[in-house]
């Protein structure tokens, strides 16, 4: 399964168009001590509001908005963190903002893929099962039809 991969900064965040997007890896980080990058800070800026004192909470945001486009309902994501800011809460609010997997780093790379390889065949199987139960309902569909026209016409 080949994927027609972008890179982005998170400044360019105004030119994505999060609608037509089906498959989205966020990577982040922080640096200092747990500082924000300038370029996350833009994006934080760029919706008001959104109150952030870490870049746990702004990867939150991210997944939160992410989940708001229908296309993105079955898009995994992952949050990771150095160390949850607030522990076992912050798990459970990445997991309630629709994160599908909280890591925390650092992390084997030999399970990262793993996981990241998981989520992408489950994805894939998830499209596959929607177009058939969508090809299946358009064949009943037909069906009834035709099972009209035919006591119609007896």
């Amino acid at each position: 399964m080949g994927f027609d991969a972008r890179i982005k900064d998170a400044a360019e965040h105004a030119q994505i168009d999060w609608s037509t997007e089906s498959t989205c890896l966020i990577v982040t980080s922080t640096y200092g001590d747990g500082d924000m990058p300038d370029n996350a800070q833009a994006w934080v800026d760029a919706h008001e509001g959104l109150e952030v004192s870490s870049l746990v909470k702004v990867s939150l945001k991210v997944v939160e908005r992410i989940r708001m486009h229908s296309t993105c309902e079955y898009t995994p994501l992952i949050v990771m963190a150095a160390s949850p800011a607030r522990g076992e809460a912050t798990v459970t609010i990445a997991y309630a903002s629709g994160a599908t997997d909280f890591v925390v780093v650092p992390v084997d790379p030999a399970i990262l893929r793993a996981k990241v390889s998981a989520y992408v065949d489950l994805f894939a199987k998830t499209r596959a099962l929607e177009q058939a139960v969508s090809h299946a309902k358009a064949l009943n569909a037909e069906f009834r039809d035709s099972e009209v026209r035919t006591r119609a016409g007896t």
